[in-house]
């Protein structure tokens, strides 16, 4: 149901815990992490397509936070490194 969001907040509360608690960061944490929810590539799809009922649902979003908090990380350590 639409109604459900605790997928979304676990999903988010990983980015959070991961990066910096910077509005940057926070904000790009939350548009990666909404960018891998919504389009679920590789095996964020696998896990959405192939883990049935709620454990499917959580679990894509956990990975689509762990992915948005490392592609956040590695963001923001390039941005130091050049500039």
């Amino acid at each position: 149901p639409k109604e459900i969001v605790i997928d979304e907040v676990v999903g988010m509360w990983l980015v959070m815990c991961a990066v910096p608690f910077d509005s940057v960061s926070l904000i790009l944490g939350f548009i990666l992490f909404r960018a891998y929810d919504i389009l679920k590539p590789s095996f964020i799809g696998r896990a959405d397509r192939n883990l049935k009922g709620g454990l499917g649902v959580v679990v894509d979003d956990l990975l689509a936070g762990f992915m948005a908090a490392i592609t956040t990380l590695l963001i923001i350590s390039v941005n130091k490194a050049f500039f």
